[in-house]
């Protein structure tokens, strides 16, 4: 928890929105939502102390007690997996915070647009605004050679690691876009299951993209920690390749420069292990870790050595630094 808390602490546009209140106006308390805003409440407090800086450390506890009674398992002081936690955490503060809006369009929308304005439903909220971007899935008939389009929102990218002992986040990237084969899939020409072939592309890029390189999972029939050396760009991570490329006019506003600002590692097995946190400090322009109640500064070749260790990746888009520190 504290690992994700100081990685979301460190998102220097959602800070400001707590810190100066702004989220009070957009709280929602209906009986019918979910949280019904007590999550983000309890986020917009722990933020708020951390920058206000009066004590040494802090701890999350109501925080806890909150997410504990809206998700079991993490009413304990068991490890949890930070990707999962965050997963919850960006969800359960949209839907606390989510209002209603109108977009307005002064051309007819594109496929990718009506999708994202479906998924939406007509709602944003800060959360929404940062890191929900939207994947285009094409799946391709071996039989007949249509193919069937779908798209989906998403908070963060999974990345599947290799066997070998190092690869590029670039690589892990290509991966994840490029085909891979499915089976039992119902064809909507053939109107049977066949075999596709499945690719992705992005169709909008969030503010700040999250990357989650999935060192768990099964090898031989076992489950075990994957301790892959991922190298990973501190600056200048560049998105344009992986970005539907018939679909400028979603993206012409943007570029695809990303540049890291925290990184939450893992350390250990699936058994047991630690969880910390690398955050750069934008008023500063400084590297310091966080673990549990230490907090210390550290060089960017610190950072980047973690390549073993990194475990999910905070992206902010370089053209979008104005506004996001606005």
């Amino acid at each position: 928890m504290n690992s994700i808390i100081q990685c979301l602490s460190n998102t220097v546009y959602l800070a400001k929105y707590f810190n100066d209140n702004k989220y009070t106006d957009h709280l929602n308390r209906n009986i019918d939502k979910v949280a019904r805003g007590y999550v983000a409440e309890e986020v917009a407090q722990v933020i708020k102390a951390l920058w206000r800086g009066h004590y040494k450390s802090i701890s999350p506890r109501d925080l806890k007690n909150v997410i504990g009674q809206y998700k079991m398992q993490f009413e304990n002081f068991d490890q949890q997996d930070s990707h999962e936690f965050l997963m919850f955490l960006l969800d359960w503060m949209h839907n606390d915070l989510k209002q209603k809006i109108k977009t307005r369009y002064d051309r007819p929308l594109t496929v990718a647009e009506t999708e994202w304005e479906k998924s939406m439903n007509g709602q944003s909220s800060v959360i929404s605004k940062l890191f929900f971007g939207q994947l285009r899935s094409t799946i391709e008939c071996l039989y007949c050679n249509q193919n069937s389009t779908t798209y989906e929102t998403f908070n963060s990218l999974t990345m599947s690691l290799p066997t070998t002992n190092k690869c590029t986040l670039d690589e892990c990237v290509k991966k994840f876009v490029s085909g891979q084969r499915v089976s039992g899939w119902k064809c909507p020409n053939c109107k049977v299951p066949r075999e596709g072939m499945k690719k992705f592309d992005i169709a909008k890029l969030p503010h700040i993209i999250v990357i989650h390189l999935n060192r768990f999972g099964e090898t031989s029939g076992w489950l075990e920690k994957k301790n892959t050396a991922v190298d990973f760009p501190l600056t200048n991570f560049n998105m344009r390749h992986y970005v539907v490329q018939d679909n400028d006019d979603f993206n012409n506003s943007q570029s695809y420069n990303y540049n890291l600002y925290a990184m939450s590692n893992h350390y250990g097995t699936m058994e047991g292990g630690h969880y910390t946190a690398y955050c750069k400090s934008n008023h500063q322009n400084k590297w310091y870790k966080y673990d549990d109640h230490t907090v210390s500064e550290v060089q960017a070749n610190v950072v980047k050595n973690q390549s073993t260790s990194a475990y999910l990746l905070f992206y902010a888009l370089a053209s979008a630094e104005n506004y996001l520190n606005s």
